[in-house]
């Protein structure tokens, strides 16, 4: 379903039905993001062919109506796919990565909407054996095509500069030494080719929120750094999103109370320095808050 509240508006829209199936199915995992012309994009995992398939819409109309379902997983809708991710790009061509089960091992595979999905790419090297998790495409103004994933406890990024027909091969971000967990990772790409990461991380002990940036376009990645100061009762699940100008935002989860709050903090130097967290929910029981997602306008 999708719903809208406008700029002037008091409250969110009556719901509208997404995905265009008559049939008791599931659906589920919805990513979605906005072209430049306005046009509303969905991609979503469907269980309507009695496995799980990637699917797509838009709405042209802001939302009001969404037309044809597409089925982006055309080359191999035997086998499971789930969790997609989708961007858009300035010339409103889609891009969704999502994992694929078609090899045996879950693997991240890559469509667009240039060709109308009809072929599949897939990212990770097979040199990689073993599950890949958790897809994040994003795609710079220059067309440059950005994914993220977690492969065996560790975040691994991959680039095409080819609109998307080929991957070069993956490197891992996080720069710890040891048996440490990374995952929950998102990821936000700046014009010009700087590109922002965050993800939990068990290298202190607890569960923290860990950010690295690349000023080269995704060739190479710098330091991490916690994004606040670790505790001892856990971060997670973090999001962020980036304004012009080198303003960053980051919320996650955090169990610092003795309970899940969503925290937010922000960095004016482009993710030199985060300021101390502050506490989103405003309400004052013990009951837990998880998942945050952040957008941030211009401004």
């Amino acid at each position: 379903y999708f719903s809208r509240k406008l700029h002037n508006g008091t409250s969110f829209e009556t719901n509208v039905q997404v995905n265009d199936d008559i049939n008791p199915a599931k659906q589920s995992r919805p990513s979605l993001a906005t072209g430049h012309d306005g046009v509303i994009h969905v991609a979503w995992e469907d269980e309507r062919n009695k496995n799980w398939d990637i699917y797509y819409a838009n709405s042209t109309d802001g939302g009001l109506t969404f037309g044809s379902n597409a089925l982006v997983t055309k080359q191999n809708s035997s086998k499971g796919q789930n969790n997609p991710s989708l961007d858009v790009d300035a010339s409103g061509v889609v891009h969704v990565a999502w994992e694929d089960n078609r090899e045996g091992d879950w693997k991240i595979f890559y469509a667009n909407s240039a060709d109308g999905f009809t072929k599949d790419v897939k990212i990770i090297d097979d040199a990689l054996i073993g599950n890949h998790w958790a897809p994040v495409v994003r795609v710079g103004n220059n067309g440059v095509v950005h994914v993220i994933w977690e492969w065996s406890a560790d975040v691994y990024y991959a680039r095409s500069t080819d609109g998307g027909q080929s991957f070069e091969a993956g490197i891992k971000i996080n720069d710890d030494v040891g048996d440490h967990n990374q995952w929950e990772a998102d990821m936000a790409v700046e014009d010009g080719g700087k590109i922002h990461v965050v993800w939990e991380d068990t290298r202190q002990g607890s569960t923290c929120v860990y950010y690295a940036h690349s000023l080269d376009d995704g060739i190479s990645f710098e330091k991490n750094d916690p994004v606040n100061t670790c505790g001892t009762s856990g971060q997670a699940t973090p999001s962020l999103s980036v304004e012009d100008g080198e303003f960053i935002h980051v919320v996650w989860a955090d169990a610092r109370s003795g309970h899940w709050d969503i925290y937010h903090s922000f960095s004016y130097d482009g993710g030199l320095k985060f300021q101390d967290g502050t506490r989103i929910n405003d309400d004052t029981g013990n009951g837990p808050q998880v998942r945050p997602d952040v957008a941030a306008e211009d401004g």
